[in-house]
């Protein structure tokens, strides 16, 4: 009997921090103030990840905890670190990722 149980890739995990990266463009009154206005939502693109680390595999039921911190804040780019925790424990670490972006 083959018992398959689902996970969440890595990849999928990178791509919530890019997606909270994009909301913190589009909601943060400090991302508008330090990119000299309000970012266009059809405008943001995930461009890269660097540094990124993987230490544990998330399965269905998983409450993912997100957390991102904003450093450059330039137009046209946009970099974030994040991580993910579940529970105490890290899933994931990014040092970077880059988002590019329209005022």
């Amino acid at each position: 009997h083959f018992k398959h149980r689902p996970i969440m890739p890595a990849s999928l995990m990178i791509e919530a921090l890019g997606q909270l990266g994009v909301f913190f463009l589009l909601n943060h009154a400090n991302a508008k103030q330090a990119v000299g206005g309000i970012v266009r939502p059809d405008s943001v693109f995930f461009v890269s990840c660097d540094g990124v680390r993987c230490s544990r595999v998330c399965q269905p039921g998983d409450q993912l905890d997100l957390k991102i911190s904003a450093g450059m804040l330039r137009s046209p780019l946009a970099i974030f670190s994040g991580s993910i925790t579940v529970a105490t424990y890290r899933a994931v670490r990014a040092e970077e990722i880059v988002l590019s972006f329209v005022t």
